[in-house]
C-alpha cells in the first residue's frame, strides 16, 4: 500500500466518522471540518484497528490532516524519502513526539535522530 492508498483511507474515515463530504485539500485539519474530542477519539480507534498503529492522542491533535496521518503511519515503519513504501498493518509500532523537534521518535530509540534531545519513554503512556 503506497502513500497515496493511504491518503485515500484517511479521507474515507474522515467521511465515516464525520457522516459528511470531505474537501479535496489534504491539508485541511479535521477539526476545520468539524472533527471535535470524541470524534479524535473515534479516529484514534479507526486508524489503529485498520493499520496496527496506535498513534496517541495529542499526536493526533497536533496532526491532524489527511497528509499529516498519512506521513505519520509511514514515517513509523520506515524511511520517510521512499513515498512508495509499504506500511505494514500487521506490525504495530509505538510512536512518540520529540518534545524538542516534535518529529517521530519509535520506541525504543533513546534519542531523536533529527535534533538528537533524549527521549524518556517512562512519560509516554500507550
Amino acid at each position: 500500500m503506497n502513500i497515496n492508498e493511504i491518503k485515500e483511507e484517511i479521507r474515507n474515515i474522515f467521511r465515516e466518522i464525520l457522516c459528511r463530504e470531505i474537501p479535496e485539500d489534504n491539508d485541511i485539519s479535521f477539526l476545520e471540518i468539524g472533527g471535535g474530542s470524541f470524534e479524535f477519539s473515534k479516529l484514534q480507534v479507526k486508524i489503529k484497528k485498520k493499520y496496527g498503529q496506535k498513534i496517541p492522542l495529542k499526536v493526533l491533535f497536533r496532526n491532524n490532516s489527511v497528509n499529516s496521518i498519512a506521513e505519520i503511519l509511514c514515517e513509523c515503519v520506515g524511511d520517510k524519502a521512499n513515498e512508495e513504501k509499504i506500511c505494514p498493518q500487521s506490525e504495530s509500532v509505538s510512536i512518540t513526539e520529540c518534545p524538542n523537534c516534535r518529529k517521530w521518535v519509535r520506541k525504543g530509540d533513546k534519542y531523536c535522530s533529527d535534533c538528537g534531545q533524549a527521549i524518556s519513554w517512562e512519560s509516554v503512556k500507550e
